[in-house]
């Protein structure tokens, strides 16, 4: 009997990164789904959904044994430097040990410290901002007014950073519709293939440069090679593709492993951490 722990699905995404796919798990994928998402999607990002794939079946861990080497999943943890202007840092990601835990549903929150704050007083706002957070979640108003007043801001408010994660809580408390989900990838692949078929320009455009349209929209290199202003295929391309990835890992996490489940011991090896809030929880599942 194994321990399994949960995850958010933006640190599932950490996960995907480490996995390496191999063509027949492509040749897997592709079948599984669409024959036409060879034409839409370059090979980095066929092996990349694949990778995907892998890693959300090492709930079974039968299959995972087979498809993963456990030792060779490593997420790279990224904690930006104390003179960051962030308030969150970053960091190790966690597990959960309770799937009901706070932090597991909660979006993903970072704040922007103001750059008129000298540098040497970044770490005293940092530490002023999480201490008072129950205050600017009650009453942004009054916390704006004692932090201004605090450090003599002019510009007290701040920008703020969230990821919705509400897809995800869908999935777990069975809301997500599987079927309805399948028919959005075939539709959505037929206005693909529709769009690009829409005007011989087009086709051109996105035979050219479609697998590779994050390059073909970097302005230092490609300037001189394509008009990006105004409505440009390739932008719409782009933004079709990962329109269509979403839903290809919606599908995969809704019928794989709804819960972000994983085996506490592959995420310990990993790099992940046990969530400080929930690590004394003593009534974790096992499966």
């Amino acid at each position: 009997m194994s321990e399994h722990v949960y995850i958010t699905r933006s640190n599932m995404q950490k996960l995907e990164s480490s996995a390496k796919a191999n063509t027949r798990n492509v040749s897997e994928l592709v079948q599984c789904y669409d024959s036409q998402l060879t034409n839409l999607l370059s090979k980095p990002e066929l092996e990349f959904l694949s990778s995907t794939k892998l890693v959300l079946e090492t709930i079974n861990e039968s299959y995972a044994l087979l498809e993963v080497e456990y030792s060779k999943l490593q997420i790279k943890t990224t904690r930006l430097p104390p003179n960051s202007r962030w308030v969150y840092l970053g960091g190790a990601p966690a597990y959960h040990k309770d799937k009901n835990c706070s932090r597991l549903h909660q979006d993903y929150l970072n704040f922007e410290i103001p750059e008129e704050l000298p540098e040497s007083r970044i770490s005293e706002y940092r530490k002023f901002f999480i201490d008072n957070l129950s205050l600017f979640h009650e009453d942004a108003e009054r916390f704006y007014v004692r932090i201004s007043t605090r450090f003599g801001l002019k510009t007290s408010q701040v920008r703020t950073i969230q990821h919705d994660n509400s897809g995800y809580n869908e999935m777990r408390n069975s809301v997500f519709n599987v079927d309805l989900a399948t028919q959005n990838i075939r539709a959505h692949i037929t206005k693909m293939l529709d769009y690009k078929n829409s005007d011989p320009t087009v086709h051109k455009l996105i035979h050219s440069v479609g697998f590779a349209t994050h390059k073909a929209m970097d302005y230092k290199s490609n300037k001189k090679y394509i008009d990006l202003d105004g409505d440009n295929p390739v932008k719409q391309w782009h933004q079709l593709k990962l329109q269509l990835k979403t839903l290809l890992i919606d599908h995969m996490i809704s019928v794989t492993n709804p819960e972000l489940a994983f085996n506490q011991s592959v995420l310990d090896t990993a790099g992940f951490i046990s969530c400080k809030e929930c690590s004394g929880f003593n009534s974790t599942i096992k499966l």
